[in-house]
């Protein structure tokens, strides 16, 4: 199993499940891609610079998320 692979799984899964709109997708690479491998401390797991990215990267892409009604 490659990272790849995963990815293109859960995509499968989340594209499958279109109709449920509970369910989101959002791509990992939108949030720390080959870019960033100067935040890969081991070159797996990121240090602090690397989750401030994917925080940063993340918020407008959840935030209207939040402001939908449940």
């Amino acid at each position: 199993l490659t990272l790849a692979r995963s990815r293109a799984w859960v995509r499968t899964v989340v594209e499958a499940r279109s109709g449920d709109p509970a369910l989101h997708l959002i791509d990992g690479l939108q949030l720390l891609g080959p870019g960033d491998a100067d935040t890969l401390f081991d070159r797996l797991h990121p240090d602090q610079e690397g989750h401030d990215r994917i925080a940063a990267r993340a918020t407008p892409l959840l935030a209207p998320l939040a402001e939908r009604p449940a």
